[in-house]
Order: structure tokens, then C-alpha cells, then sequence
């Protein structure tokens, strides 16, 4: 996912529009994308793309994944998303035991009934389509979980499969 976002940032498409606007701020803008490109590239004796590349993998490598790394960052980084993002879970179960002790304040909780086929469910207030889905059971993990959020999202181990839960987001 980070790498295919590095290599829609640095295409040459997007690079040559970059370079565009700085002619433009700088009073250059008479000088042609390829001249620019080919002037640049004689003054260091590489190539622009592979060399912009590097220098964003390097900056990545550095500042973004010591980050993560940091217990703390990540600790914050779950806390911000938890107040921002909505999750609405769902069962299509009421008579397990198990999860009336788990969600339900140790069996002192009560039952609220939803269709999901209603409107509320479909659409958005903004008209698009919900995210409403059935969350999807298996043995094993999501390998790259950002690189693949919608499976790390509505993915569960089969050891929770008797929940029959849906997820709303």
C-alpha cells in the first residue's frame, strides 16, 4: 500500500506537474518539463525518479516506521481512531451464552432488536452506500493489515465464528 502510494506520488506524470508549478513560482516557467528534468539530472548524475524515490523511502524509513514501532505512537494512534471512527457491531445471534457475559455486562444487559434490511442500514445521511457487512471468519491472520484495511476491518479468527457479527463503519 505505501510503496504503490510512493509510486502514484512519484510517477512521471505527477513529478512533470510538480516541476510545472515550481517554474511557474520561481519566474521559470518558460523552461520546458524535459529541459528542467534533464538539467537536474546532468547536476547530480542521477535519475530524478529513481532518485526522488529513494529519498522518500528514505525519509519513510527514518521518521515513519520508528514511529510506529514506538509502543506509545501507536497506543495514540489507536486512541485518536477510536474516537474518530464509528464501528457499529451487530449479531445475528441472541442465545449465546458466552456473549452475553462478554458484551452484555456479565449477563445484566438487555436485547435490542434492528432490521438490517432497513433504510438507516442501506444508506448513508450523505446517500452513499453503507458499510454494512458480515464479518468474514478464518484461521490464520491478516498478513498486511494496512495494506488490505478492509480485511483486517471485517475479519475475525473462526474461534469467534458462533457470533455471527456484522460491522458497521
Amino acid at each position: 500500500m505505501l510503496s504503490e502510494q510512493m509510486d502514484t506520488t512519484v510517477s512521471e506524470a505527477n513529478v512533470r506537474e510538480m516541476i510545472a508549478e515550481e517554474r511557474k513560482k520561481y519566474g521559470l516557467g518558460f523552461l520546458p518539463p524535459d529541459v528542467a528534468i534533464k538539467l537536474v539530472e546532468q547536476q547530480t548524475g542521477q535519475n530524478l525518479l529513481t532518485t526522488l524515490r529513494t529519498q522518500m523511502q528514505s525519509a519513510v524509513d527514518t521518521m515513519l516506521f520508528p514511529t510506529f514501532n514506538d509502543p506509545k505512537n501507536i497506543e495514540g494512534l489507536l486512541e485518536k481512531l477510536g474516537r474518530e471512527l464509528l464501528c457499529f457491531l451487530l449479531s445475528g445471534r441472541m442465545d449465546v451464552a458466552p456473549m452475553w457475559a462478554h458484551y452484555a455486562d456479565n449477563n445484566s444487559g438487555f436485547l435490542v432488536a434492528f432490521d438490517t434490511e432497513h433504510e438507516w442500514f442501506q444508506r448513508r445521511k450523505d446517500g452513499q452506500k453503507t458499510r454494512l457487512q458480515k464479518v468474514t471468519y478464518f484461521d490464520g491472520k491478516v498478513e498486511e493489515p494496512l495494506a488490505d484495511i478492509q480485511a483486517a476491518l471485517i475479519s475475525k479468527t473462526t474461534a469467534w465464528e458462533y457470533e455471527r457479527e456484522w460491522r458497521l463503519y
